[in-house]
């Protein structure tokens, strides 16, 4: 096994597969003696309700860039240059950002993210 990281993004259609694939690759990683450890972050719903979750001044996703409507918000989060300001501004609190253990299907894959933040 080569040096590098690896990196799934599960969604969507057939996720009875793809979680017992992630399963699968997760075990294989921590049996390599090349990989120390492996550490699954998990968003639980996305990224959107993630924000919201951490910031204590938004009610609506539009309300962290002051974006027109919700639908908007992602063409100025692409644009935004100054996302650290405004994620202050509204209250960001990383403790709370990908904090919760992932529900049905996923409760198997152990939400690590306590691990890399600081």
């Amino acid at each position: 096994m080569k040096d590098k990281y690896v990196q799934y993004y599960v969604e969507g259609q057939d996720e009875k597969r793809l979680i017992d694939e992630l399963k699968t690759n997760i075990d294989f990683l921590k049996s390599c003696n090349r990989v120390s450890d492996v550490i699954c972050i998990t968003q639980v719903k996305n990224l959107e309700d993630e924000l919201l979750r951490s910031c204590n001044g938004i009610r609506q996703i539009k309300d962290l860039l002051g974006s027109k409507s919700n639908k908007e918000y992602k063409t100025d989060l692409i644009r935004v240059h100054n996302l650290a300001k405004k994620l202050e501004e509204k209250g960001f609190d990383i403790s709370k950002f990908w904090a919760l253990q992932p529900g049905d299907s996923f409760s198997i894959i152990h939400n690590d993210t306590d691990l890399i933040k600081i």
